[in-house]
């Protein structure tokens, strides 16, 4: 494997490399999602863009997440982050819903962000902590997500 595949993300004090994910992603797909989510690959994402995006491709489902070099993050960030993009893998995957509102935070997204918090005290963000301070990402969620 090349380097790309042994970055890590510093997580409070461990550094999590991506086969780490799979136990996570296992653990809220028991606890969260009723077990019903499939297989899921990871991969880190580059650039300025999102810190994290679900894919799916002709039946694979990926969730690829931004690794923050010399930036810890907590298990808290990490937690919502991963619920996030495996509502987005529900909705798609165990709800066949092919298209839920702007940027997938349609009706189907929010339902389950609404039943996380219900039940177990889980707020959801659309738009990431980092990014919570935007008042342009803010004005565009108002307008088209909400």
């Amino acid at each position: 494997m090349g380097k790309f595949y042994t970055y890590t993300m510093k997580v409070g004090d461990k550094k999590l490399t991506l086969k780490d994910f799979k136990p996570i992603f296992d653990e809220y797909n028991k606890k969260y999602f009723y077990g019903k989510l499939g297989d899921c690959r990871f991969m880190w994402l580059c650039g300025n863009g999102n810190l994290g995006k679900y894919m799916y491709d002709n039946g694979v489902s990926t969730i690829g997440l931004k690794r923050k070099p010399n930036h810890p993050v907590t298990d808290e960030y990490l937690e919502e982050l991963m619920i996030h993009e495996m509502i987005h893998m529900y909705v798609r995957t165990v709800e066949n819903v092919k298209l839920d509102g702007l940027l997938g935070h349609g009706f189907h997204f929010k339902k389950h962000c609404l039943r996380l918090y219900k039940n177990y005290g889980i707020k959801i963000d659309i738009v990431y902590l980092e990014k919570r301070n935007s008042w342009w990402r803010r004005l565009l969620m108002y307008l088209f997500c909400w």
